[in-house]
């Protein structure tokens, strides 16, 4: 019997995003990797969900890789590939499953919630998008920050959805140290803008079959 398949994106952090694939009775929760960034190739594996019928996509939540495939019997599986065991399965009619994924992963990025987090992943530097938000050059960044009390940063931590650590002696600490902190959490960086990614072959599709 064929399923009806969804994907969810959920959280973002510095590193991964998380997401669940789940049917009316099962699911399989994992997360792709920003230094890897496997979401082109993923996007590249559902646009052959629907001219291919054996298809094959791998990822590595830095273990046990994982790969998601689809047989000639329309069976989509989620394995480990260390031992071949079967995490999730399901008969699935193409053009359904391949709607599904795509919108939600076009939907997800594009929404408010990335948006407000996308320096998480994409290939921008805390600090850059900090010197948007402040319209200050980026070199003053680290500086203005360091110079900041912790009730300041608790402050800017909660209306930018931050992670930044910020010690309880904050206060107490000396300068040089507050700067190192500091730069160390500016300097983060992350992968692509996962909407490059966006498949003409896959909108043109749905366009005229949906």
């Amino acid at each position: 019997m064929k399923k009806n398949i969804n994907i969810e994106f959920s959280s973002i952090d510095y590193g991964w995003i998380n997401f669940k694939i789940f049917d009316d009775t099962n699911e399989f929760k994992g997360f792709f990797l920003q230094y890897l960034d496997p979401l082109k190739d993923f996007i590249k594996w559902l646009e052959k969900v629907l001219t291919d019928k054996e298809t094959y996509f791998l990822y590595n939540p830095e273990g046990d890789e994982i790969s998601f495939s689809t047989d000639k019997k329309n069976i989509f599986r989620i394995k480990k590939s260390s031992n071949q065991q079967v995490l999730f399965e399901a008969e699935i009619e193409r053009s359904q499953f391949v709607s599904n994924f795509y919108n939600t992963y076009i939907n997800f990025f594009s929404s408010d919630l990335y948006q407000k987090n996308k320096f998480k992943w994409e290939g921008k530097t805390v600090a850059a998008y900090l010197a948007e938000h402040f319209e200050l050059p980026l070199k003053q960044i680290d500086e203005r920050l360091a110079a900041s009390s912790k009730n300041e940063l608790e402050k800017l931590k909660q209306k930018l959805n931050l992670d930044l650590p910020i010690p309880e002696n904050w206060d107490n600490i000396h300068d040089e140290e507050k700067y190192i902190l500091i730069k160390n959490y500016t300097g983060k960086i992350g992968a692509a803008n996962p909407l490059t990614y966006k498949s003409n072959r896959i909108e043109m599709f749905l366009m005229y079959n949906f």
